[in-house]
C-alpha cells in the first residue's frame, strides 16, 4: 500500500514535512496552504487508492484503519486528515474551465475521491485562465471569502447563489459586463465587492447588498452618475472606489454628499 510513484512519493513526503512544521498556521488560518492544481489532483487520487472507499463515501470521513506498514501511508494520512482541516486554500497554475470544474467536485462532492473541505472559508482563484463558472462552486457551501480576480470571466450567470456565507468577493481584472447575482443570505452578509477593471456599464443589482461596505468600481465603463444611482441604498456603504475623469472631483464630492457615503476615492 505504499505510495510507489516517486513523484507522488516526493509530493506527499514534501508536504507532510511542511505541514508538520508549520501546520498549525494553516489550520487556524493565519496562513494560506497554496497548491498547483496538478498537487491537488495527485493528492485526492492517492487519498482514494489508499485511505478512501468508493462504496462508504458519504460526507466527512474518518479515517479507515490501515496497517502502518510504511511512512509514506502515515504520511498521507496526515495530509488527509490536515487537508479536510484547511480553512484557507490557494490554487495556482493555468488552468481550464473544465479543469476548474474538475478541482472544485475534488474539492467538494461528487467526484468519488471528493475531498470534505468542510472548513474551507477561503478560496483563491486568482491569475488563472478561468473562462467561465459552473455548479461545482455550490459544493463549497461554508465559504466566506472567493477571490477569482485576474481570470477571463465574462459572466458569473447564477453559479454564485449556492454560496450563502459570502462576505467577501473579488472579480477584478475579469471581462464582467454586469455585476454578480448572490443568493439571498449572501446579499445580507457581503460587506467587500472588488469589481474593478472590467466592463460593466451598469452596476445593478448590487443595491441589494444591504451589508455592503467597501466596493471598489474603479477602471470600469460607469461615465455618468446616473448609472451609479443604485449606490444610493446602500445605508451601510463607507467606501467607493472608482477611476472616472470625465465625472471629476468636484462631482465626486456631489456623489458622496448625495450617497452618504464615507468615501469616495477617485484615483485607486
Amino acid at each position: 500500500m505504499a505510495v510507489a510513484h516517486p513523484g507522488q512519493s516526493s509530493l506527499v513526503h514534501s508536504l507532510a514535512t511542511l505541514l508538520r512544521n508549520n501546520g498549525d498556521m494553516v489550520l487556524d488560518g493565519s496562513s494560506t496552504l497554496t497548491l498547483p492544481a496538478c498537487s491537488l489532483q495527485q493528492l485526492t487520487r492517492l487519498f482514494e487508492q489508499h485511505l478512501l472507499s468508493r462504496s462508504q463515501q458519504h460526507g466527512f470521513l474518518a479515517l479507515p484503519s490501515h496497517p502502518a506498514d510504511t511512512s509514506s501511508l502515515l504520511q498521507l494520512q496526515f495530509l488527509f486528515d490536515v487537508l479536510q482541516k484547511t480553512i484557507s486554500l490557494k490554487i495556482h497554475t493555468s488552468i481550464s474551465v473544465v479543469i476548474f470544474q474538475e478541482l472544485l467536485s475534488l474539492c467538494g462532492g461528487d467526484l468519488s475521491s471528493a475531498l470534505p473541505w468542510l472548513e474551507l472559508h477561503t478560496l483563491n482563484f486568482s491569475y488563472n485562465s478561468i473562462l467561465c463558472l459552473d455548479q461545482s462552486l455550490g459544493l463549497l457551501n461554508v465559504l466566506k471569502s472567493l477571490d477569482l480576480s485576474h481570470n477571463k470571466i465574462q459572466d458569473c450567470e447564477e453559479f454564485l447563489k449556492p454560496l450563502t456565507e459570502l462576505e467577501h468577493l473579488n472579480l477584478g481584472y475579469n471581462c464582467l459586463q454586469r455585476a454578480p447575482v448572490l443568493s439571498p443570505s449572501s446579499r445580507a452578509k457581503l460587506h467587500t465587492l472588488v469589481l474593478r477593471n472590467n466592463q460593466l456599464e451598469t452596476i445593478n443589482g448590487v443595491e441589494q447588498l444591504s451589508s455592503l461596505q467597501h466596493l471598489d468600481l474603479a477602471y470600469n465603463l460607469l461615465l455618468e452618475h446616473s448609472q451609479l444611482a443604485p449606490l444610493s441604498l446602500l445605508h451601510c456603504l463607507c467606501t467607493v472606489r472608482r477611476h472616472s475623469p470625465e465625472m471629476g472631483f468636484s462631482s465626486s464630492l456631489c456623489l458622496l454628499e448625495a450617497l452618504r457615503v464615507g468615501s469616495v476615492q477617485d484615483k485607486l
